[in-house]
């Protein structure tokens, strides 16, 4: 505990950059949540533009969004 899953674009993102991801989204875990980094998890998972809509914003984002920490659109 901890699992993070990352809904994005496909980016083509080298390993190196992955890492970096997981990196800074660990850093924050830790230190927000007081998660031991042995114990976080994380997975990329990538959709092409034309996916987006239909298999993560109408499928998970709109039934969940009172409940989203934040949402599509909010700038800070």
């Amino acid at each position: 505990m901890p699992h993070i899953t990352i809904k994005a674009y496909k980016r083509n993102l080298s390993y190196a950059q992955k890492q970096e991801l997981a990196d800074a989204v660990s850093q924050t875990i830790i230190e927000k949540l007081g998660a031991k980094p042995e114990s976080i998890s994380i997975d990329l998972v990538e959709y092409a533009p034309e996916d987006w809509e239909g298999q993560v914003h109408n499928v998970e984002i709109v039934p969940r969004m009172e409940q989203l920490i934040r949402k599509p659109g909010q700038s800070n």
